[in-house]
């Protein structure tokens, strides 16, 4: 995260124009940032601002009645941008702080913060240097939303959605969060949804290749243990067998496990808790589509849900199959799908099953939540 440019250098130009805005603000807080070489900039009002324009740096911020946002990204030639958004004069939502990104690269990436009730303070995310607007923050319990976009932010608000609690766009050439890139992934600038960077999954033949995997806060515990997520995929290469895309499974990563699968380059879900009576599939049916599509991106959304062991998948914002216990069969019989008790990890990449055959595929803008479904984001630029 960088840091922001200390005030002091340009006090004689700021202070006028606090005393300006104070006038003016309505009993909101007033924020000043500037850029070097920038006019202040970013002023907070009870009903709402927005940030003005620095020489090389813009800002969005602002807070609405019962709210906060917060943004901020450098332009091409100026200098460290960081604005903070503040608590209006109404509301419950708690502030949120967001990191600027350096001067002279694209705009960065915003910070996320959740609202909290009362008047608590969400959790800023780092300023970033790559291509992305800002994150959208997500809306806190019993709280108003957090951080509006930066600079490029309706693409980013997309990419990661008030309703997503866990965000990963690789734009920062790394998964925080996430366990390590397995040594079959890395991070590519080939193909991408938003921004320039995704992570390319490249199994030889005969190999396994594996997943990158989350636990613990801020998505686990799920509420009412739900999990809503999606993930953009593009396969290149796909193995002949059964690889899993995305798995659900309990917060010590044994089975039973719920997976976004493919077999054969047709779309499958699995389930698996150790046997052949317990390895199971479900396939989409005609008229859906069912095979893979080949060297294009697509958006895969599913719904785990250890309550009422239901399992739903969607691609392209079109539900492809549903598994409320019982699916079309195991290896042997067709017994119930019943899941962990609560999902408490969540893996996206390609573990191939059946090995043998190599897996070509890319993976980007992963978004992942709890309490509602999170949507496909927008590929305009996607390449």
């Amino acid at each position: 995260m960088t840091k922001p440019v200390p005030l002091s250098r340009r006090a004689s130009q700021v202070g006028a124009v606090l005393a300006l805005l104070a006038s003016c603000a309505g009993g909101g807080d007033v924020v000043v940032s500037t850029g070097t070489g920038g006019a202040p900039t970013g002023v907070d009002a009870a009903s709402g601002g927005s940030g003005g324009n620095a020489s090389g740096g813009s800002s969005s911020g602002g807070d609405s009645a019962g709210g906060n946002s917060a943004g901020g990204s450098a332009g091409s030639s100026g200098g460290t941008v960081s604005i903070t958004g503040t608590s209006g004069s109404s509301g419950s939502g708690g502030g949120g702080t967001a990191g600027g990104a350096t001067g002279g690269s694209a705009t960065g990436a915003g910070g996320q913060s959740n609202g909290g009730s009362g008047a608590g303070s969400g959790n800023a995310g780092g300023g970033g240097s790559n291509a992305s607007g800002g994150r959208g923050g997500s809306a806190g319990r019993g709280g108003a939303a957090g951080g509006a976009a930066g600079a490029g932010g309706a693409a980013s608000s997309a990419v990661c959605p008030p309703a997503a609690l866990v965000c990963e766009d690789f734009e920062d050439g790394q998964a925080q969060g996430w366990s390590a890139l397995t040594t079959t992934m890395t991070i590519s600038t080939q193909h991408a949804t938003s921004g320039t960077s995704s992570v390319l999954v490249n199994v030889p033949g005969g190999q396994a290749g594996g997943f990158i995997s989350r636990k613990g806060a801020p998505l686990f515990p799920l509420v009412n243990k739900t999990m809503w997520g999606r993930v953009m995929v593009w396969f290149d290469v796909v193995a002949d067998g059964h690889t899993d895309i995305v798995r659900g499974q309990s917060a010590n990563g044994g089975n039973p496990s719920y997976n976004l699968a493919e077999q054969h380059g047709a779309y499958m879900l699995n389930y698996y808790n150790g046997s052949q009576a317990t390895d199971c599939w479900a396939r989409p049916k005609a008229p859906t589509p069912t095979t893979l599509p080949i060297g294009k991106w697509s958006c895969w959304e599913w719904k785990f849900d250890a309550g009422t062991n239901n399992m739903q998948f969607f691609v392209d914002g079109t539900l492809y199959r549903a598994v409320n216990m019982t699916g079309d069969g195991c290896l042997t019989g067709n017994g119930p799908w019943v899941a962990p008790s609560d999902f408490g990890t969540v893996s996206v990449g390609a573990n191939i099953a059946e090995r043998g055959e190599p897996m070509k595929m890319w993976f980007d803008d992963i978004a992942i939540g709890s309490q509602e479904r999170i949507g496909c984001p927008a590929t305009t630029g996607a390449h």
